[in-house]
């Protein structure tokens, strides 16, 4: 909270709330990858969650080989050129393609 406990409001409470479940998620994440055997020599790995009222919740731990970080970064540059201007239509969208991805 950046805030000394002798500071905090009433009204932090929400938000200390808030920020302490965020960290907890976050925990539980990390916690997921550490169980997953990698060779961090040769790849990297994250977990990518979508969750819509729809398709319900979407759970895919990616493997990339760090042989492919160059082609990953080229296509990441070449995306980033056609995002709009409006950052929730960039997340919808962003968050559409894996969404669709994960289906195949």
């Amino acid at each position: 909270m950046g805030k000394p406990l002798s500071a905090l409001r009433d009204s932090d409470e929400i938000l200390l709330y808030d920020k302490f479940k965020r960290l907890m998620r976050e925990l539980d994440n990390l916690s997921n990858l550490t169980d997953v055997d990698i060779d961090e020599e040769h790849e990297e790995i994250f977990s990518l969650k979508i969750g819509t009222i729809v398709d319900g919740l979407q759970e895919e731990l990616v493997r990339i080989p760090k042989s492919k970080k160059i082609a990953v970064a080229t296509a990441e540059e070449a995306i980033r050129k056609q995002l709009a201007s409006d950052s929730i239509v960039n997340i919808a969208a962003l968050t559409n393609i894996p969404k669709d991805l994960l289906k195949l």
